[in-house]
């Protein structure tokens, strides 16, 4: 586990001064290596389900309706991308879901090492535990927020989505009509991005800032503002992403009712 954590701290590094297709070649075979990982270890050690809540709504998803037995119905294709989501489909995650407010409890999600949040729509997801590394693939008109992330964080395939984020490095690929609030060590990466916005991070938890500090995180750091956009090569601003301007930018608060630990959210 290791020599794979110090691979992709490599690979990472190596990102900014390689061609693409170099550096997604690197990236590909550190992840085929953490996915094998992850597959022996869930072979091995079979993950908790997870638990999720959701406050009373208007209009509400029959839960009885959803599938209970763990099973994942992810659509293949030949794509790369989507056979990656497919690998990523046999380790733990949340996968296929739609309409629905899910919260990832620390217990489901602490110790793994990939986790993964992909096919998912008009979905909220809290992600209330610390993984090593987070895989976020097709992804349409979300709210996904999480509490750091001890490694990095990767996104791929997303629409109309709002994400809240935290990791050492972030690297985002195909969004578009996004808001992305994050805490990094490192400037975030886009490619094949389109009209993506950023701010600073943004979940008000009862021990998020100490979870930061844990991952040599400061909500302080201005790397959310200085993005690498790959397909930009030019010294003039990319127009692929921009700044959320102060006054649209929203806070998220999260409180739990500790008898029957439902959460409660805000996104003002």
């Amino acid at each position: 586990m290791d020599e794979i954590e110090a691979l992709d701290e490599f690979a990472s590094q190596s990102y900014y001064f390689l061609p693409s297709f170099d550096a997604r070649s690197c990236t590909e075979a550190t992840k085929a290596r953490r996915d094998k990982l992850a597959a022996i270890r869930a072979r091995l050690f079979p993950p908790k389900k997870f638990r999720f809540t959701r406050p009373p709504r208007s209009k509400t998803t029959n839960v009885a309706d959803v599938e209970r037995d763990g099973s994942t119905d992810v659509a293949c294709t030949r794509n790369a991308s989507e056979d990656a989501a497919c690998t990523l489909a046999r380790g733990p995650g949340v996968y296929s879901r739609r309409n629905e407010w899910i919260v990832c409890d620390a217990e489901d999600v602490a110790g793994t090492c990939d986790y993964s949040l992909s096919q998912l729509e008009d979905c909220t997801v809290y992600l209330l535990g610390t993984c090593s590394t987070l895989h976020v693939s097709h992804v349409r008109r979300c709210r996904i927020c999480c509490v750091p992330v001890s490694s990095s964080i990767l996104v791929d395939d997303a629409e109309g989505c709002t994400f809240t984020l935290a990791a050492r490095q972030c690297r985002i690929h195909r969004a578009q009509d996004c808001d992305v609030y994050l805490c990094t060590c490192s400037q975030p990466v886009v490619e094949h991005c389109r009209s993506v916005r950023f701010g600073p991070y943004n979940f008000e938890l009862e021990d998020v800032d100490a979870k930061l500090r844990a991952q040599g995180l400061d909500r302080r750091s201005r790397h959310w503002q200085h993005v690498q956009d790959f397909d930009w090569v030019r010294t003039t601003p990319s127009p692929n992403w921009c700044v959320i301007p102060p006054g649209e930018r929203i806070h998220v608060h999260l409180s739990r009712a500790s008898e029957d630990r439902t959460c409660v959210a805000a996104h003002v």
